[in-house]
């Protein structure tokens, strides 16, 4: 008996379908089961496209990072009709325990030291921004969410002073 090609490839498809699929029990749940309940999610559930019927339209909280970078730059911010200011543009990112850089809404406090300053209180800043300030400062970038930020120092023209900004 003479097989042809197409029969010997029909034939190998066939024995490598029937290989790979290994055995299979059935699920603790129907697989159609929208029951969010369930104690293992159905496999509808499991389904990224699969919307949720039961939603009542609120976005899902914001996960929370567990890393923060943050990329400072000196610079001065020239406007009309005012003084020329120092101080530092930034960009923050926050990151999940899997370094994905993801949007935040909590309050962001940043604090600045004088290096050069004597006095103790006055060679301290700090700026805060809440959630609804954060939102603002939102922004998406090639390396993802991040929130771009100006800190104003002082007046252009004083002697040169070198800062630590803690995020």
């Amino acid at each position: 008996m003479r097989f042809n090609r197409r029969q010997i490839t029909l034939g190998l498809t066939a024995a490598l379908v029937g290989a790979s699929t290994g055995c299979v029990t059935t699920p603790e749940t129907d697989l159609l089961d929208k029951d969010v309940t369930a104690p293992k999610p159905s496999f509808l559930n499991r389904l990224p496209w699969v919307g949720d019927d039961d939603s009542d339209g609120q976005p899902e909280p914001y996960p929370n990072p567990v890393k923060l970078a943050a990329t400072w730059t000196p610079d001065t911010l020239i406007q009309a009709g005012r003084t020329p200011t120092r101080g530092f543009g930034g960009r923050v990112y926050f990151y999940t325990e899997k370094s994905q850089a993801l949007p935040d809404n909590g309050t962001l406090n940043i604090h600045g030291f004088d290096e050069n300053s004597e006095d103790p209180e006055s060679g301290v800043k700090r700026f805060v921004f809440t959630p609804e300030q954060l939102t603002r400062h939102y922004g998406q970038s090639d390396l993802g969410a991040s929130y771009s930020f100006w800190v104003p120092w002082d007046d252009v023209g004083g002697e040169q002073r070198r800062f630590y900004l803690v995020t």
